[in-house]
């Protein structure tokens, strides 16, 4: 109920013009950290990139995603960098520029050529000594909640019946 009531919030304001974006702020110490880790350019160039980004905003990060209708909530105005990894072209970075390569749960619903596609390009982008980190569920964990007729750790327990073991 409370997603629909957000959506049409959204919806209405986008109609007469306007937008919500949700805006996390950070404290001051974690542009500091950026700076003294990487430094003052990096930061300030944003040198740091998250693929799939969605929701997460960080003022020394940019977010790269497709612009997107079934994620235009999440991602309105949030999207510095619009790339499509289904179409296979660069990322529109420079190489070895990145320090920071994040993407986090965004793999398991892309093709394996297109998480090819974007290693290849993160490898591409980062900086020699550059650091990629990539975050998945964990398929043991939703294999033995499956096996264990566990209702209560999926995300859609209306669903869980039509897939269930018998």
């Amino acid at each position: 109920m409370l997603r629909l009531v957000k959506k049409l919030i959204h919806l209405g304001l986008r109609l007469v013009g306007y937008g919500l974006v949700r805006l996390n702020p950070k404290p001051d110490h974690e542009l500091e950290l950026h700076c003294e880790l990487f430094g003052a350019e990096a930061v300030a160039e944003r040198r740091f990139f998250n693929i799939g980004a969605g929701g997460f905003r960080h003022a020394a990060w940019q977010n790269v995603d497709p612009p997107s209708e079934h994620y235009s909530e999440i991602n309105y105005g949030n999207i510095d960098i619009e790339w499509d990894i289904s179409r296979l072209q660069p990322l529109p970075v420079k190489d070895e520029s990145a320090f920071i390569v994040y993407t986090s749960h965004t793999i398991e619903h892309l093709m394996d050529k297109h998480d090819r596609h974007m290693f290849t390009e993160a490898y591409r982008i980062l900086k020699p000594g550059g650091i990629i980190r990539a975050t998945t569920p964990d398929i043991d964990l939703y294999y033995q909640a499956y096996l264990q007729n566990d209702k209560n750790f999926f995300p859609y327990p209306e669903t869980y019946e039509t897939h269930s073991i018998q």
